[in-house]
C-alpha cells in the first residue's frame, strides 16, 4: 500500500463473489507509536480503495460465510529520485562537464512502487569545490539552474574544477499533500 495514493483492492470470497463492505474492517496500526484506529474503505462497486496516510500496517478482518480471515497490508512511502538528465542522485557516476552545462536544472522522478510520476523540486543548494579548494556556492528555487548558478558553470575552468555536489533538495508533494504529478 503506497502511502498518499488510493490504493485498489479486491477481495472475492469462494465462491468468486465480491465481499459486500459490511463485512470487512480495517484498522490502520502506526509503526511508530503502535496506534490503532479504524481506516475508510472507499467502496466503487464491489472493488476497494485505501488511502493511507503514513507507515504503518492495515490490517483488514473479513467475515466470509464460514469463517473470519485476517490479512495484513503494509505501507510504504513514494520515493523520488533527483535527476540531472540521465544522472541520479543514487549513483557514484561523475557528469561529463559539457553535458552538465546542456541541462537547465533538476527534476524529482518518481521511480519506484510501479509508479511513473513527477514531484515539484522547491530548491536545491549548487557548491562547486575547485582543486584550489575554493568552494562557489549557488541556491535555486524550483528546478531549473538560476542565472547564478549557469554564471558560475560558465565561468569555470574543467581542469580547475575538483567537485560538484547538488545538496539540500526540498521536493514537494510525497506523501504530504498532491503535488507530484502522476
Amino acid at each position: 500500500m503506497l502511502i498518499g495514493l488510493d490504493n485498489p483492492i479486491q477481495l472475492i470470497n469462494d465462491e468468486f463473489e465480491f465481499v459486500k463492505i459490511e463485512n470487512i474492517s480495517a484498522k490502520f496500526i502506526d509503526y511508530n507509536s503502535k496506534d490503532s484506529s479504524n481506516i475508510e474503505l472507499i467502496d466503487e462497486n464491489g472493488y476497494y480503495k485505501i488511502n493511507p496516510t503514513k507507515l504503518g500496517a492495515i490490517v483488514l478482518h473479513i467475515q466470509a460465510k464460514n469463517c473470519e480471515v485476517r490479512r495484513t497490508l503494509t505501507t510504504k512511502p513514494i520515493t523520488a529520485t533527483p535527476r540531472i538528465g540521465r544522472f541520479t542522485s543514487n549513483e557514484s557516476n561523475k557528469i561529463p562537464w559539457a553535458e552538465l552545462q546542456a541541462y537547465s536544472g533538476i527534476v524529482a522522478n518518481i521511480e519506484c512502487c510501479d509508479v511513473s510520476g513527477k514531484c515539484k523540486v522547491n530548491g536545491y543548494e549548487v557548491f562547486i569545490i575547485q582543486s584550489n579548494l575554493k568552494v562557489l556556492k549557488s541556491f535555486n528555487i524550483g528546478e531549473k539552474f538560476t542565472d547564478a548558478t549557469i554564471e558560475i558553470f560558465k565561468n569555470q575552468n574543467q581542469r580547475i574544477l575538483s567537485s560538484l555536489e547538488i545538496l539540500n533538495i526540498n521536493v514537494q508533494g510525497l506523501n504530504s499533500n498532491k503535488e507530484c504529478q502522476i
